[in-house]
């Protein structure tokens, strides 16, 4: 057919323009990342307010650098109930409350399985040196920053999280990142079969500098293992080289171990924070040595923070107390010796704090309605010693309370895996548990602000100081990150950017720690 003359420009010019835009397309897919690298920090039981009271820091130690370089939000919070390491982790990793992406705890009761499953268990996925222990990211419901970091670099990237916990390593890195953890059966850093097909020979060879008894693993010497593997794997893996954003984390847990043995700000824990300043100040020359702190994000943060020790609390005069492991058996014993023949404990089936999980089948046995057992036990428990406050978060959780510790409670709520009734402990109050009670004299978990408040910094090579005081809830860091980056944040995240990290990039370059 003879080419009408009249389309002709026409055509040229949308051909033109799909040049043009694949061009640009091409263009925009292989430019320079905003970042090089996303360096994320987690430090397992770091209270929010020490990076104020502690004052022994050195002036070029790594908490310095933050402060120097970065936003340091001085009030941040987790806004939901359980903090424990594998939620706040998770909460960490998507921008997500635990409603949200699932990980309502450390563990918690499967009703069809009938029994407590760990938070990262996976059959399919066998522990490297250890097969019969499987580990992955399955239980997590929806996506992580670094799985939107790395479909927004369609996979070219390196994406690393490494912990000595696996629960610190594995929600971070998600479904597209490998997560490397120390697994203490085998004496050695170690990672499952959903990450890797085989370990690589530089982990399995890892020599580590010491050799840490059972009881040393509960002191700051850990942390120097983990910052020992930490320099093997910037050895070994090209970061800020990839043409896209890399990702490495590093969840840092002496601090939880110490902190968990001697309680918040004892003197061990806050020579376990000196300890750390210099590991961190030691991370961030290294990874400006490589890829350049002006060429990398950095964002240091908690999990969760901590309290003082039982015992110290009530030297000060102050409200404290006890649940002891098992807790299940405990409340029973507890409900009947108070309430006798009309104790409710009969249809409790499980008790994973702060979770209370009802049997159904007694409760349909006993002609009774769901309802009136569940109002029946919230009233009972509200009786014990310790308790601020019971809910059943399946009739409260229908809209969002106005309270703050009910909010708390609710976006801490997974219908399938939170329990039928949440327990809220009293200040002070805490669940120490019966296999480690002789190592163990803090344990965090609470709604209260010394587990809810942690530190949060966002800085860069960049970046200048400034404090901001307004209270910001921490999972916000994630859709503030992912815009830094340029990327979409995951599609799980429930808050805005925070503002003030849009200035970043406009900050002259700064010293190196």
């Amino acid at each position: 057919m003879p080419e009408n003359r009249k389309t002709r420009p026409l055509v040229v010019v949308l051909a033109t323009l799909v040049f043009w835009s694949v061009a640009a397309g091409s263009a925009v897919a292989d430019a320079a990342p905003r970042y090089r690298l996303l360096l994320q920090i987690t430090v397992d039981q770091l209270r929010g307010d020490v990076a104020d009271t502690f004052r022994n820091v050195p002036e070029r130690g790594g908490f310095a650098w933050l402060k120097r370089h970065g936003i340091h939000y001085a009030s941040a919070h987790y806004t939901h109930l359980n903090n424990a390491t594998a939620v706040g982790h998770a909460s960490l990793a998507t921008g997500a409350w635990p409603s949200t992406h699932g990980i309502v705890g450390n563990e918690w009761y499967d009703r069809g399985l009938g029994h407590t499953v760990y938070n990262s268990e996976d059959p399919s996925a066998p522990v490297f040196g250890d097969p019969d222990k499987g580990r992955s990211p399955r239980m997590l419901r929806v996506p992580t920053l670094t799985d939107a970091i790395a479909a927004a670099g369609h996979q070219r990237g390196h994406y690393y999280s490494i912990s000595l916990k696996d629960r610190g390593a594995i929600f971070v890195a998600g479904r597209s990142g490998k997560a490397l953890w120390y697994e203490t059966g085998g004496h050695r850093f170690t990672s499952s079969t959903f990450y890797f097909a085989a370990l690589p020979g530089w982990l399995s060879d890892l020599p580590l500098p010491f050799r840490l008894t059972p009881l040393e693993r509960y002191t700051a010497k850990a942390d120097i293992w983990l910052h020992h593997a930490v320099q093997a794997l910037l050895d070994r893996v090209p970061f800020g080289a990839s043409g896209v954003t890399d990702v490495l984390h590093v969840s840092y847990s002496a601090l939880d171990y110490v902190g968990h043995r001697t309680g918040a700000l004892s003197r061990d824990y806050l020579a376990t924070v000196a300890q750390l300043d210099n590991l961190l100040r030691d991370l961030l020359r290294r990874v400006d040595r490589i890829v350049g702190l002006d060429r990398t994000l950095v964002v240091l943060s908690a999990d969760h923070g901590a309290p003082p020790a039982v015992d110290e609390l009530k030297k000060q005069g102050k409200p404290a107390g006890v649940w002891p492991q098992p807790v299940d058996t405990w409340l029973r014993d507890q409900l009947d010796e108070r309430y006798g023949a009309a104790s409710a404990a009969r249809f409790v089936t499980a008790v994973v704090m702060p979770f209370v999980y009802l049997d159904d089948g007694a409760i349909s046995r006993s002609g009774r309605s769901r309802t009136s057992v569940e109002n029946e036990l919230v009233r009972q428990i509200s009786g014990l010693d310790g308790v601020f406050r019971v809910r059943a978060p399946g009739r409260l959780c229908v809209s969002e309370p106005a309270d703050p510790i009910d909010r708390a409670v609710c976006r801490n709520f997974d219908a399938e895996r939170s329990g039928d009734l949440t327990i809220v402990l009293e200040r002070g109050w805490q669940v120490l548990y019966g296999s480690k009670a002789r190592i163990m004299r803090a344990n965090h978990g609470s709604v209260w602000p010394y587990d809810s408040h942690v530190p949060l910094f966002v800085a860069t090579g960049r970046g200048q100081a400034q404090r901001v005081e307004r209270p910001v809830d921490v999972v916000a860091v994630v859709p503030t990150v992912a815009e830094l980056l340029g990327v979409k944040p995951p599609s799980g995240a429930v808050h805005a950017q925070l503002p003030e990290v849009r200035n970043l990039r406009r900050m002259p370059v700064a010293t190196s720690p």
